[in-house]
């Protein structure tokens, strides 16, 4: 996460979201985080209830003692927020939208979270909002997976979560195995290290990790699925893209850097 980013949350959203939970979620949000809320209205931003500007910023003041701010962009919501980003970075952003679609030459997901660089909470149109008890981090072999230590840390810091760890392998291998059993432990000893409370589940092997992962999610009551939008390793773009598509909950995007020179931990 940003050292450099103010303590802001923007969001936005387009006339495919779900209202009601774009509103569960800002509520939520603002009393969890104690943060300035901004809307960051694009060309497609969805209306609340059809309300002017002025009448949606004392609705929010009066229903959840929001102080909200507005600030119109151009472009749709993801475009409106890489623009508003450049001016000011804010600890998070939130979006509610259609996922945007992969092209032969990549983009998608995973490319919009890169742009963006903030990490983002994403509602795709058919998620529900759920106040997460759990973040759910999993781990893949590449060792830019760890760079999601830091972000989720400190998401959970404010929201009071645990941190569920577990690892996915695609092929049985025993280095790599070994590999990611040493992420696990340490992912467990930097949130334990930081006082938050986290769960092991240990390392799982499936052929279609998407499926593993979503598995995982779904036993889980209330949760943030928490994912790096890094081009390698087992959590590459195409599963990153299908996470997004697939996901009825909120998903933590977290934007991939890349490392200079080798043997970095990722954190």
């Amino acid at each position: 996460m940003n050292e450099n980013s103010t303590e802001k949350i923007y969001f936005s959203f387009d006339s495919a979201a779900q209202l009601a939970v774009v509103r569960e979620a800002v509520a939520y949000l603002a009393r969890a985080f104690r943060f300035p809320m901004v809307w960051v209205k694009g060309s497609d931003a969805g209306s609340f209830d059809q309300m002017g500007v002025d009448e949606v910023k004392n609705d929010f003041r009066l229903r959840y003692g929001i102080s909200l701010e507005v600030q119109n962009e151009k472009g749709n919501c993801w475009q409106a927020i890489q623009s508003a980003v450049k001016k000011e970075k804010p600890f998070l952003n939130l979006i509610a939208s259609d996922v945007q679609s992969e092209g032969l030459l990549g983009g998608g997901m995973r490319s919009w979270t890169t742009k963006v660089n903030v990490p983002t909470l994403f509602l795709n149109q058919d998620a529900q909002w759920q106040n997460p008890d759990m973040l759910f981090m999993p781990l893949d072999v590449a060792s830019e997976t760890r760079q999601k230590f830091g972000c989720v840390a400190k998401i959970a810091s404010k929201t009071r979560s645990m941190i569920a760890v577990k690892g996915v392998l695609k092929k049985k291998d025993e280095e790599e195995s070994h590999l990611l059993n040493v992420y696990v432990v340490q992912a467990n000893n930097f949130m334990v290290d930081r006082g938050i409370l986290v769960k092991d589940l240990g390392v799982s092997e499936s052929q279609d990790l998407v499926s593993e992962i979503m598995n995982s999610a779904l036993e889980m009551r209330n949760k943030w699925l928490c994912i790096l939008s890094n081009p390698e390793g087992g959590l590459k773009k195409s599963c990153f893209q299908q996470l997004c598509e697939n996901a009825g909950f909120p998903l933590l995007l977290i934007p991939f850097q890349e490392v200079i020179g080798t043997g970095g931990s990722g954190y």
